[in-house]
């Protein structure tokens, strides 16, 4: 958390993230983003007022439950009693109602936004729970009943959960993007867009003659607004050509030709365990760096030979 006068900046991955646990206990349908709420409610109380709240690599999806929890909802099961414990992505089928009586009143004289680098909205094939959920430790049969657990959320949080749902990045982070969007009115921006402004990379990319961009595994959701496609359409507005290296290379990542990556190459030369490659990451990243800019160069020499 870093505070400066009124401005918090949270990285909700340091409250509710993947590498805070081990990848062989990681289990989504059990993990709550309460703990990102409770530092949000501390920082009101030493009276921050605008918020800016990263949404990447969390291990969550319980839709932002725990995070509303934490701020003073109260969730009751179908039965009526009281969910007293930090709700996790497992209670969201149960839920019957809400009440948000003592939500804290700060909230209504605070100005929240979310950066994430993914556009899904919360259900559906292309939402939190089916996209991200299986590199969160979601196995098969917990899709479906994360999936009807989401469902029965929104239709708790009534009319403008229904209407938040469908916003682009209200599945970022296991729906706390949604969360976000319905109890803080938080705007949603492109982390990456974000980033590059900071970087001011529209003055540095004129002059240059290629753009190298990278992630750990490359494949159709990286279309959904990750960092590789956002460093892209920066560099098409010059006309700049794209490499992208990476860890992983499946076969749908041949969508990204058309959001402006112009060639993809894995870093591994050969086969490796994820232990393995990760211990070599530097020496592969160079080598793969090495032989991009090679083959970059000795086509450009052609082309003006010619």
């Amino acid at each position: 958390m870093l505070i400066k006068d009124e401005h918090c900046i949270i990285e909700m991955a340091q409250c509710s993230g993947l590498t805070l646990e081990k990848p062989e206990l990681r289990r989504a349908i059990n993990a709550t983003t309460k703990g990102l709420g409770e530092a949000v409610k501390h920082a009101l109380s030493l009276g921050c007022r605008r918020f800016s709240i990263g949404l990447g690599g969390s291990a969550t999806n319980d839709g932002g439950a725990g995070f509303i929890q934490a701020l003073g909802g109260r969730f009751f099961a179908m039965d009526g009693a009281e969910i007293l414990k930090p709700l996790c992505g497992a209670d969201l089928i149960n839920i019957g109602r809400i009440d948000i009586s003592n939500l804290c009143s700060e909230l209504k004289d605070c100005e929240f936004t979310g950066t994430c680098d993914v556009s899904n909205q919360l259900l559906g094939p292309n939402g939190a729970t089916h996209i991200f959920g299986p590199q969160k430790g979601l196995l098969d049969n917990d899709l479906e009943l994360l999936e009807q657990g989401l469902s029965n959320y929104v239709a708790v949080l009534g009319e403008r959960g229904s209407a938040c749902m469908d916003r682009p990045g209200a599945g970022a982070a296991g729906g706390l993007g949604f969360a976000l969007l319905w109890c803080c009115h938080a705007k949603l921006k492109s982390g990456i867009d974000e980033v590059l402004d900071l970087l001011h990379i529209n003055a540095n990319l004129p002059g240059a003659d290629l753009v190298l961009v990278g992630e750990g595994r490359m494949d159709r959701q990286s279309c959904q607004g990750k960092a590789p496609v956002g460093v892209a359409r920066r560099a098409k507005q010059f006309g700049l050509p794209v490499i992208a290296l990476c860890g992983g290379l499946s076969d749908d990542a041949v969508a990204l030709y058309d959001y402006g990556i112009d060639a993809m190459f894995s870093i591994c030369p050969r086969p490796l365990t994820l232990q393995e490659s990760m211990a070599q990451s530097e020496h592969l990243l160079q080598m793969a760096a090495a032989n991009a800019f090679r083959l970059f160069y000795q086509a450009a020499a052609k082309r003006q030979d010619t």
